[in-house]
């Protein structure tokens, strides 16, 4: 399935927000936003502390969270050439019941499409090579 870059254009130019394949999409949103649902319906009723990108799906009926990662430098048990330039964690995920079956893995699917292209350093999402 395709994917496509999703833009926001405004006085200051055309900007990378999110990605789709046509029937989902991701777009970056800010932390506050995101937690409102992580703390509202994911299982752990809790955020992280140490975010590094909140993502919205299909305008609100489901969640990403990725995180710095706790002490990437320890991570060579995992692969050698991890550091924390390079490496986030996955750390949460909620999507709304409404969504159909097999969502999930079209959605990772998409969060790691867009990573590779928009945030070109990070290779690797908990043990996940990108390239």
């Amino acid at each position: 399935m395709k994917k496509d870059l999703i833009y926001n254009d405004d006085i200051f130019g055309s900007k990378i927000i999110g990605i789709t394949n046509g029937q989902y999409w991701i777009k970056e949103c800010n932390s506050s936003e995101a937690d409102k649902l992580v703390i509202a319906n994911h299982y752990s009723h809790k955020t992280t502390k140490n975010r590094f990108k909140s993502f919205l799906v299909n305008d609100g009926l489901g969640v990403l969270q990725l995180g710095y990662g706790i002490r990437p430098g320890k991570k060579e048990h995992i692969h050698k050439m991890i550091t924390k330039d390079n490496y986030c964690e996955f750390d949460r995920m909620w999507l709304s019941d409404e969504l159909p079956k097999f969502a999930e893995s079209q959605v990772i699917s998409l969060l790691l499409n867009y990573l590779k292209q928009v945030y070109k350093n990070i290779q690797f999402v908990k043990n996940l090579k990108l390239i």
